[in-house]
């Protein structure tokens, strides 16, 4: 896996002395999480500390293989989420209106959306992509919902 950057913004300094305090110092992370880290990434169990430690700069493909090794602990998967936003697994959607009726019409405007950049002959493969996904993620959140009820 090859590693990337962390954004120049990132206080890599803190970030690692509050990761390695959680990791290896609290009683809510399990004693393995090291060595889930390290198969995640590929590399051995030395690394890790020498990340955690600060001789060996945290890129984005540790914060990634933290969270996952974590199963998305919040004080360790924060250091991934932009602010406003939260990670969820891929397959749980978070339906964000009180009555499944509110939920389906919640999808018309990202449905409209879809259809308006299908049609337009200017738009890019991404913004299309980005459309879909979205009417994608409505109508898991009704899916979501519907199952709540029963």
């Amino acid at each position: 896996m090859p590693y990337r950057r962390i954004p120049k913004k990132f206080d890599c300094e803190i970030a690692a002395a509050e990761i390695k305090a959680r990791v290896l110092y609290d009683d809510g992370i399990d004693n393995g999480i090291v060595v889930r880290i390290a198969g995640e990434l590929g590399v051995n169990k030395q690394t890790i500390y020498d990340i955690l430690d600060g001789r060996i700069k945290m890129s984005l493909d540790f914060l990634h293989a933290l969270v996952v090794a974590s199963n998305g602990d919040p004080l360790l998967k924060k250091y991934l989420e932009p602010e406003g936003y939260e990670l969820r697994p891929v397959n749980q959607a978070a339906p964000d209106k009180k009555t499944l009726a509110e939920e389906c019409l919640d999808d018309l405007p990202a449905a409209a959306a879809y259809h308006k950049a299908l049609m337009d002959p200017d738009s890019s493969e991404a913004t299309i992509i980005r459309h879909k996904n979205r009417l994608m993620c409505e109508i898991e959140q009704n899916h979501a919902k519907w199952k709540e009820g029963r």
